[in-house]
C-alpha cells in the first residue's frame, strides 16, 4: 500500500511513495495521493483536506472539483453543491477555472430539480468557452454544459428550439431568459466533437477486445501468465468514467460507471464478499441503469449474499434522488424489499405513503420520467413484509382510505400490495372496513379484500359460492380454500374451465396464445382433485396430450398432480401417465413467449402417480431434471441418496441448490437420517440467498411438532435478513382487536 505510487510504473521510477506523496508540500503529489487513496481503497479523508494545502486559485478550484466529484459518486449531490459553491464565492479564479466550476455546479442542479439554475449556469459556460475557442477544458467542460442545456428541453418550453445555430444575438452577459444563446441538436453534436470526448472515446473502445479476450479466455480455461496483467478493462473504464465525472459530463460519466459495474458484478459468484456485492450495487444504482440494477439486486438477493441487498439497500435515501437515479433507487430498494432492514422498511414505507399522498416534493426534485404512483405501490408491495407492525397499519390504512381510481394498472398493483401484506397485520376494525369495500362492484382490489375476508364474513362467502353457482370463475380467486366449496358450486365452475380448456386447446392448434388471469388446465385439475363426484378430466387430459400447448399452461396441472396424485381416480390414473410420459422429453420452445420446461415436472408428476422411474436421466439432464430428481429423493425419503443431495446441494443452478436444501429441511423436520443431515442443512444458510432461506424454511412451516435439531434449524433462519422466511418460521399473532 505504501509503494503504491511508485509500483504504478517499471523502468527505475524515481517519484515519491505513496506516504511520501501524502505528506508531500507540493499540491501536486497531494492530489495524485488523494485520487490513488480514494480509488484503490476508497478512503476520501485525503482529498477532505487537499484544500488545506492549496496555495493559488487553480488548485483551490481543483481541490473543490476533485472533492465534489467524489461526493457526487457516493451520490452526496447536495454535499457536492455546496463544495461548489463555496469554491465559487471565493471569487478569485481564472475565467477558465470559474466556468469549470459553473459545469460542476450545472450538473448538479440539473440531477436536484433546479433546472432553470441548471440552463443559466449552462449558458454561462458556453459563453465563456467563446472566448476562449482553443482552450481544450473548457470546450470539454462547453460540450457537457451544452447536453444540460439540450436535456432540459424536455422539462421547461422556454428553451430555443431546434435549428437555432448558438450564435444568435441573445448573448448579453446577464444570462437571463430572454437574453440566451439558441441550443439545438446541432450544438450539443458540435460541442460534444472535443478531444476530451474522443478521448473518452476511445478508452472504451479499448475495452471493448479487452473484455472479449477475457471472456474468451476465461471459457478456453487459459492459464497462461499474461504479462503486464491486471485488469486492464477496469483500467480503461475507470479512466473514462473519472476523465467525464471532471469535464463534468453526466451522461458519459453515467455510461462509463454502468459500463464498470456491469464487468465487476459479471465476473462475481455466490461466494462474493457482501461488501464487494453492496458496492457494485450501489454503483451500478447511481449509473442510474434500472433495469440492471433490478436485475442485479434481484440475483445477489435470490442466489446470495442476501445480506449485501439489504447492506446496498442502506445507502439509498429515496428522498434524496436526483432525476437521473429515481427510478433506480426505487428499483434497488424493491428488489430488495423483502431483506431491508425492519427499520429502514419501516421509514422508507412511511415515505412512500407521503409520496402517495403529495408528490409535489419529489417531482419537483426528480423530475420523474416513469410512473410514479405505480412505482410506489410496487414498492410498498415488496417491503411492507418486512416493515414493522405500525407501519404495515399505515399501509392498510392507506388502501383502505382510497377511491377507485379507474386506473386498471394502479388496481392490479394494489391487488398485489394486499396480498402482500401479511395477514396477522390486519387488526379487526380494518377487517371490517376491508368487508364493507369488499361487498362494491368487482375489481382487482375488491376480489383481494373478498379473498381476505371470505372465512370471517359469512355474506361474502355467500356472494363467492352464489358466483361460483353461475360458473363465474373468477370467483375463486376469492375463494382461499376451494375444498370448501358446494359441489353445485364446484360443478358450474368445471363446466365453465371444460370449455376454457377446449378452447385454449384449439387456439393452440391454430396458433393462437394468450396469457396472464386464471390458468384454466391448472384450476380444473385443482377442482378434480378435490371434486371427483362432478369432475371433467377429459380437458386436462387433451391438454396434456396437445403438442401445441404451451409447457405454461400445463405446468400448473403437473405440479399438482405430483403433490396430489394420490387423490386421482383409479380409472383416471392410467390415461394421465399414459399423456404425461411423452412430456418427459418435450424439449421447451425456442420462442420469447413461452420457454418454460416440463421434463422434470413431467417426472414428479408420474411419480405422485406412482410411476416409478429411474433418477440417472434426471440427473444427467437440465436445470429442471436435476430439481426435479432431488424433489423426488426427498418426497420418497430416500436417505441413502444422500450423497446425491449434497452434490444437488452445490449445483451451479439456483433452483437446483433450493431443492436440495428443501430435502435437508424436510428429513430434518421428520427426524430422518440424525444430527448429520441437521448440521448440512444449518451450513446452507451461511451467506444464502432467500430462495435456498426459504426452500428451508418451507418443510419446517408445516410441521407442527417439530424435532430438536428442526428447532435448532428454524432458530437460524429466525436471524435471516429475508422477513418472508422468518415469518415462515415464527408463528404469527392473533389478530389484534
Amino acid at each position: 500500500m505504501g509503494t503504491g505510487i511508485r509500483n504504478a510504473g517499471s523502468g527505475g521510477w524515481t517519484g515519491p511513495t505513496l506516504t511520501e506523496a501524502l505528506g508531500s508540500s507540493d499540491w501536486a503529489w497531494r492530489a495524485v495521493a488523494a485520487l490513488r487513496c480514494w480509488i484503490y481503497d476508497g478512503d476520501q479523508g485525503p482529498s477532505e483536506s487537499l484544500s488545506s494545502v492549496a496555495s493559488v486559485a487553480e488548485e483551490r478550484v481543483a481541490s473543490a472539483v476533485i472533492r465534489a466529484d467524489i461526493l457526487l459518486h457516493e451520490g452526496r449531490l447536495d454535499d457536492a453543491l455546496e463544495i461548489i459553491d463555496e469554491a465559487l464565492s471565493s471569487d478569485d479564479a481564472q475565467p477558465a477555472d470559474h466556468a469549470w466550476l459553473q459545469a460542476q455546479k450545472t450538473w448538479v442542479l440539473s440531477e436536484i430539480g433546479r433546472v432553470e439554475e441548471a440552463v443559466d449556469l449552462g449558458f454561462a459556460v458556453l459563453r465563456a468557452r467563446r472566448l476562449a475557442p482553443a482552450d481544450v477544458t473548457l470546450a470539454a467542460i462547453a460540450g457537457a454544459a451544452t447536453n444540460v442545456i439540450f436535456r432540459a428541453a424536455g422539462w421547461s418550453s422556454w428553451i430555443t428550439p431546434e435549428g437555432d445555430d448558438g450564435q444568435g444575438a441573445n448573448s448579453e452577459e446577464d444570462g437571463s431568459q430572454s437574453q440566451r444563446i439558441g441550443v439545438g441538436l446541432s450544438d450539443v453534436i458540435g460541442n460534444n466533437d472535443t478531444a476530451a470526448s474522443w478521448w473518452r472515446s476511445q478508452l472504451v473502445s479499448w475495452a471493448l477486445p479487452e473484455e472479449l479476450g477475457d471472456i474468451f479466455r476465461t471459457w478456453a480455461k487459459d492459464t497462461s501468465i499474461r504479462i503486464g496483467g491486471g485488469d486492464q478493462v477496469y483500467r480503461l473504464v475507470r479512466s473514462a468514467s473519472l476523465l467525464s465525472a471532471f469535464a463534468a459530463d453526466g451522461e458519459g460519466w453515467r455510461s462509463a460507471l454502468r459500463m464498470l459495474a456491469q464487468h465487476l458484478l459479471a465476473r462475481t459468484d455466490r461466494a462474493v464478499e457482501p461488501g464487494e456485492a453492496k458496492t457494485l450495487l450501489n454503483m451500478l444504482r447511481q449509473s442510474g441503469a434500472s433495469d440492471d440494477v433490478k436485475l442485479a439486486t434481484r440475483r445477489i438477493v435470490r442466489q446470495g449474499p442476501a445480506i449485501a441487498g439489504r447492506e446496498a439497500a442502506r445507502d439509498v435515501n429515496p428522498a434524496l434522488s436526483t432525476h437521473s437515479s429515481a427510478l433506480a433507487d426505487l428499483d434497488l430498494l424493491t428488489a430488495a424489499g423483502d431483506v431491508l432492514d425492519p427499520g429502514q422498511a419501516t421509514s422508507l414505507c412511511v415515505w412512500a405513503l407521503d409520496v402517495l399522498k403529495d408528490p409535489s416534493e419529489y417531482f419537483q426534485r426528480t423530475h420523474p420520467t416513469f410512473y410514479v404512483q405505480f412505482k410506489l405501490i410496487d414498492f410498498l408491495s415488496a417491503a411492507v413484509g418486512a416493515a414493522e407492525e405500525g407501519a404495515q397499519h399505515e399501509v392498510i390504512n392507506y388502501i383502505l382510505n382510497q377511491d377507485a381510481t379507474g386506473d386498471g394498472i394502479v388496481d392490479l398493483n394494489t391487488a398485489r400490495l394486499i396480498r402482500s401484506i401479511p395477514e396477522s397485520a390486519w387488526t379487526s376494525g380494518q377487517l371490517e372496513h376491508a368487508a364493507i369495500l369488499a361487498h362494491h362492484e368487482s375489481s382487482r382490489v375488491t376480489a383481494e379484500l373478498q379473498r381476505l375476508t371470505s372465512r370471517s364474513d359469512t355474506e361474502i362467502r355467500e356472494r363467492l359460492v352464489n358466483r361460483a353457482k353461475d360458473g363465474d370463475v373468477a370467483a375463486l380467486e376469492g375463494v382461499k380454500d376451494v375444498t370448501t366449496l358446494p359441489a353445485q358450486a364446484a360443478g358450474a365452475v368445471i363446466a365453465k374451465l371444460r370449455e376454457q380448456v377446449e378452447t385454449l386447446c384449439e387456439d393452440a392448434r391454430r396458433g393462437a396464445f394468450s396469457g396472464g388471469g386464471i390458468e384454466p388446465v391448472r384450476e380444473l385439475t385443482l377442482l378434480n382433485l378435490w371434486h371427483p363426484s362432478v369432475s371433467s378430466w377429459e380437458p386436462v387430459l387433451a391438454a396434456l396430450q396437445e403438442p401445441s400447448v404451451h409447457a405454461s399452461q400445463q405446468a400448473g396441472a403437473l405440479d399438482l398432480i405430483a403433490r396430489l396424485g394420490e387423490r386421482v381416480p383409479n380409472e383416471t390414473r392410467e390415461r394421465l401417465i399414459e399423456v404425461i410420459r411423452p412430456l418427459l422429453v418435450k424439449q421447451p420452445r425456442e420462442r420469447w413467449i413461452d420457454q418454460t420446461e416440463v421434463r422434470g415436472l413431467a417426472r414428479e408428476a408420474l411419480y405422485g402417480l406412482g410411476e416409478r422411474l429411474e433418477l440417472q436421466t434426471a440427473l444427467l439432464g437440465g436445470p429442471d431434471e436435476r430439481r426435479s430428481a432431488a424433489y423426488i429423493i426427498g418426497r420418497t425419503e430416500q436417505t441413502d441418496q444422500l450423497d446425491v443431495v449434497i452434490l444437488l446441494a452445490n449445483d451451479h443452478e439456483l433452483e437446483v441448490r433450493a431443492a436440495a436444501a428443501n430435502v435437508l429441511s424436510r428429513w430434518t423436520s421428520k427426524g430422518l437420517g440424525g444430527e448429520k443431515i441437521a448440521q448440512l442443512a444449518m451450513q446452507l444458510i451461511a451467506h444464502s440467498g432467500t430462495d435456498t432461506a426459504a426452500a428451508l424454511a418451507a418443510p419446517l412451516a408445516e410441521t407442527a411438532n417439530r424435532p430438536a435439531t428442526a428447532e435448532d434449524l428454524a432458530m437460524l433462519l429466525a436471524g435471516h435478513p429475508s422477513a418472508s422466511v422468518r415469518r415462515m418460521v415464527t408463528p404469527a399473532p392473533p389478530n389484534q382487536c
